[in-house]
């Protein structure tokens, strides 16, 4: 019996269809990774310094670069007497670390992968070493889109000798 030739053939062969495109189309959005190519601002009102961090600690603006398999992070901060300092970072995102010197005396070891669903990025193992000193800060950082895109939310925890920290940065797209 030929199903296509009938009514209901024709109406089984439809949904078929459809289910199968339907399918194709989630699994490619699943597939996709969120975007956080652009340059950011910080948005100061918003966000969480929490207990522990100053406003100088936060970089005040981000320009990501991201591509298929690393991302580059341009941050800047302003120090206690408004001086600017830019250091920029370019992470695997499968996890392998890389090493960036901050400044003369700080040094970061950090890596990045994604999340299971492809929309969450997670800045992982990160490892602040002072020079001279015997002092260690690990950091572990979740990077979330909202707003259409629109705004980068970076939530820290920070794990010293002192305790446990936890900030919320809020960033802007320009």
């Amino acid at each position: 019996m030929n199903l296509i030739c009938t009514e209901r053939g024709k109406g089984i062969l439809l949904k078929g269809l459809l289910i199968l495109f339907a399918s194709m189309n989630l699994t490619t959005v699943m597939a996709q990774k969120t975007d956080f190519s652009g340059i950011w601002k910080l948005n100061k009102e918003n966000t969480d310094f929490g207990d522990h961090f100053s406003p100088n600690s936060i970089p005040i603006q981000l320009i990501i670069i991201q591509k298929k398999d690393t991302i580059s992070i341009e941050r800047t901060s302003r120090n206690k007497q408004g001086e600017t300092h830019v250091y920029l970072e370019k992470l695997a995102t499968d996890g392998r670390t890389s090493e960036v010197l901050i400044n003369e005396v700080l040094k970061k070891i950090s890596g990045s992968k994604w999340s299971d669903d492809r929309q969450t990025m997670l800045e992982i193992s990160s490892t602040y070493i002072e020079a001279g000193q015997d002092k260690q800060r690990k950091a572990s950082d979740t990077w979330v889109l909202s707003n259409a895109g629109m705004t980068l939310t970076v939530s820290r925890i920070d794990e010293n000798q002192d305790g446990r920290f936890l900030s919320k940065a809020v960033y802007d797209k320009q």
